[in-house]
């Protein structure tokens, strides 16, 4: 009996030794995290969609994205995988054409770089799809959600940071009252009542969270992440 009692004990201990571990490891990870995108952030450019993306074609006239001025773009923070680690999404609009274009990257933190983890383009130049800072939400450590407009009604678009890569999951097509579902990138249909069970699958319930994103100075970075 004594013996049972002596190993219960040690194995309590154990689990507990366990878990203090596990906490200071992921606050960590979060630290080094936040420092790598205050770094990333601080550079005189941000390369925030990849170098020479098309943004805008016309008779033969190519405009590509080129590194924008870290002063015009901006910030935010959100978990978007179930890890501790949040994701750094960064938006810019400095290529000015016709009603204008923009970009937003996605980035995370791994193997102790900031890498890209998804980007899209908006804009006249693309697919006459535009999406405003007020139209990105999020479910923490769920999913990422952009409403974007388009020339013929609104997009409501749910994505999912899986292995590494931001995958779009689903969406809903509002054609001024006519209203439409799909799936995936290959924008298979589907039916209301397929939407409303597979949403429910991703977010877990969970409401969304407006994101907030902040002018790319040293003292929103100072303050916003640490």
């Amino acid at each position: 009996m004594k013996t049972r009692k002596v190993s219960g004990f040690v194995l309590l201990l154990m689990l507990l030794l366990l878990l203090t571990d596990v906490h200071p490891q992921a606050a960590s990870a979060k630290k080094k995290a936040l420092k790598a995108y205050k770094a990333f952030l601080s550079k005189k450019t941000v390369t925030v969609i990849p170098n020479k993306t098309v943004l805008a074609e016309d008779d033969g006239f190519t405009i590509r994205y080129k590194p924008t001025p870290a002063g015009k773009v901006r910030f935010a923070i959100a978990y978007l995988d179930n890890n501790s680690i949040p994701e750094l999404l960064v938006l810019e609009s400095s290529h000015k054409y016709d009603s204008g274009s923009q970009g937003l990257g996605i980035f995370t933190w791994k193997n102790k770089k900031v890498v890209r983890v998804g980007y899209l383009v908006g804009g006249a130049g693309v697919a006459y799809s535009y999406f405003s800072p007020k139209s990105i939400g999020y479910y923490n450590r769920r999913a990422l959600m952009i409403q974007s407009d388009v020339s013929e009604g609104v997009y409501s678009t749910y994505y999912k940071l899986k292995n590494g890569k931001l995958k779009m999951e689903i969406y809903k097509a509002d054609y001024y009252g006519e209203v439409s579902y799909g799936r995936g990138a290959s924008y298979k249909e589907l039916s209301r009542k397929q939407f409303n069970r597979l949403i429910r699958r991703l977010t877990k319930g969970k409401k969304m969270k407006k994101l907030v994103f902040r002018a790319n100075t040293p003292a929103n970075r100072k303050s916003y992440l640490k």
